[in-house]
């Protein structure tokens, strides 16, 4: 039964479509190469941070696949590098594993015999190819044998525990005398040094020449007994894996440095994006501030209109009258200047009300109060005025102004 891993994993130049694995240490993935948009399955070593035996299996399966052309294995097509570890790439012929291809059949009709022997015999001809090429599976069973349900086509996986035999030939070359050897005779090294014995072997680790050893003798002949050559190919033999492991731990120091690296680069960029964060948050901080106070003034602005339009109305009435108010105590006071010209005799009741009014006096102070009273209003119907054209509320579209009148307008509002 496939169990999916919940995290989702991306590798750059494809495209992953769906997860078709999910192991104890790695996730198999098919996908599509970008750039040439050929479907390709995608293996991941699940662990974010293996162990140098992770990435040892993981790299072993595709250095002993890489170079074998058989149709009954699933054919590698790159390495391509991954986080700390890498990824292989591998061709996609629509396989399932040939475990859930039987559960499916079992729960249908199951296979026939004809579909047995043909799984079969191409298993066995594919394990006779891998014998033939000096490979030993070791982990054959039904999860690492894939099978087209459509073509039943038969291949072979998962070669991360896989072993690649030695040949039985070494390659040695031992020359017991140089003097007799033909092509050596005219060799401008053999003439000036004149060694009497040659031995020549290979450093050889899973069919892959890592070096080669030389060794000469300049005073026998016959130096390299077979006993000797023995311990020289002991010597080569654990050479050979020295310098293997040697590899692999360069690789795995390599990992690591790029981890260290990552590790820094990662930590930079949190702090440049914390940097960003505060500035954003206190760009935030302020913009709310001015809205805040953009607010205020508002409201500070829909008052200050609504008073002036409440106090616009009854300033305008008793401006407009106080003219004729003017006017009429004018003809009243002229009235009563004819009245005393005319009325010299006046009754002792009359000359006391206008002696305890002081008829005389009202007459020259009233005209001047109700000019006060005029300029007092004017002001007033100025400063209403200048506050409904500072606040402008009921204006919704932008217009042009006279900014000298703005200016005279904020002006008088803070004389006042």
């Amino acid at each position: 039964m496939l169990v999916l891993s919940d995290k989702m994993y991306s590798l750059a130049g494809y495209r992953i479509l769906e997860q078709i694995y999910c192991g104890r240490k790695t996730l198999v993935y098919r996908g599509v190469k970008e750039q040439s948009q050929i479907p390709v399955v995608i293996k991941l070593i699940r662990n974010e941070c293996p162990t140098f035996g992770e990435i040892a299996q993981f790299h072993n399966q595709y250095t002993i696949t890489k170079n074998l052309n058989l149709p009954g294995i699933v054919q590698p097509l790159c390495l391509e590098n991954y986080g700390n570890s890498h990824a292989l790439i591998m061709e996609n012929f629509g396989g399932i594993s040939l475990k859930d291809w039987l559960q499916q059949n079992e729960l249908q009709d199951g296979i026939t015999l004809k579909e047995f022997f043909h799984i079969a015999i191409a298993i066995a001809s594919t394990l006779e190819d891998l014998h033939r090429s000096r490979i030993i599976h070791k982990d054959i069973k039904p999860a690492n044998i894939l099978i087209n349900p459509s073509t039943l086509e038969v291949k072979i996986i998962d070669f991360s525990i896989a072993t690649l035999l030695p040949r039985e030939i070494q390659y040695l070359k031992v020359v017991d005398d140089a003097r007799n050897v033909a092509f050596l005779a005219s060799d401008r090294y053999m003439i000036l040094q004149q060694p009497k014995s040659l031995l020549c072997i290979p450093i050889l680790n899973q069919g892959k020449l890592l070096g080669i050893i030389y060794l000469e003798n300049n005073l026998t002949t016959g130096a390299f007994t077979r006993d000797r050559v023995e311990v020289i190919k002991l010597i080569t033999t654990q050479a050979a894996i020295s310098l293997e492991n040697a590899i692999l731990y360069q690789n795995l120091g390599q990992a690591n440095q790029r981890l260290e690296e990552y590790s820094h680069s990662l930590e930079a960029k949190v702090e440049t994006r914390t940097q960003h964060l505060k500035q954003a948050l206190k760009e935030l901080q302020q913009t709310q501030i001015q809205l805040i106070q953009s607010e205020k003034m508002s409201s500070l602005g829909q008052m200050v209109a609504g008073i002036a339009h409440e106090i616009n109305n009854p300033i305008n009435f008793i401006h407009g009258n106080i003219g004729h108010a003017s006017e009429y105590v004018k003809d009243l006071l002229d009235l009563l200047a004819v009245y005393q010209k005319e009325c010299t005799n006046a009754s002792d009741l009359i000359d006391e009300k206008a002696a305890q009014i002081d008829a005389d006096f009202l007459a020259k102070d009233l005209p001047k109060i109700l000019d006060s009273m005029k300029v007092g209003s004017l002001r007033i119907r100025n400063i209403v005025l200048g506050l409904r054209n500072f606040s402008r509320l009921d204006e919704a579209e932008m217009k042009p102004v006279n900014i000298h009148e703005g200016i005279d307008n904020t002006l008088m509002i803070l004389q006042h």
